[in-house]
């Protein structure tokens, strides 16, 4: 899932945590459809993804650090192995953010992260101060 500048892009390498450190999130991933994506799922896997195919949005687990100069997103082993083609890492420049807002949710809040080219949603608990951290740093970044 290579992306151009701006969206979300394969990591070279996973970051040093610094401000919030590596969190649990579930993340969004822009510009697909549950139906394109081949699944390797069999048994129990198999009936979840059936369940997943049905909402036709894919959320996966992912940890996430906000860095310097990018928001960096490290996808679950789990999901990686249930969904072929999922990149392992992932990042958004921080300097192409415009905003940064958030959004309800069940349990958790959602962060929409506004940037050039679109919308970058992720769950995590404590959403409103993980978007402001967001907000600061894109910011700082530009």
């Amino acid at each position: 899932m290579d992306r151009r500048a701006g969206d979300v892009t394969r990591s070279a390498d996973a970051p040093e945590g610094r401000g919030s450190g590596r969190r649990l999130a579930n993340l969004l991933l822009p510009g697909t459809d549950r139906r394109d994506v081949p699944s390797t799922a069999t048994g129990v896997g198999r009936t979840v993804e059936r369940w997943r195919r049905r909402r036709a949005e894919i959320w996966v687990g992912t940890r996430f650090a906000v860095v310097p100069d990018h928001l960096w997103f490290g996808v679950s082993r789990a999901d990686q192995a249930l969904l072929r083609g999922l990149p392992g890492e992932m990042m958004l420049a921080l300097r192409d953010v415009t905003s940064v807002e958030t959004e309800p949710g069940v349990l958790t809040g959602i962060v929409a992260v506004h940037h050039e080219r679109g919308v970058l949603r992720f769950r995590c608990w404590r959403a409103g101060a993980v978007a402001a951290e967001v907000a600061a740093a894109a910011r700082d970044a530009r």
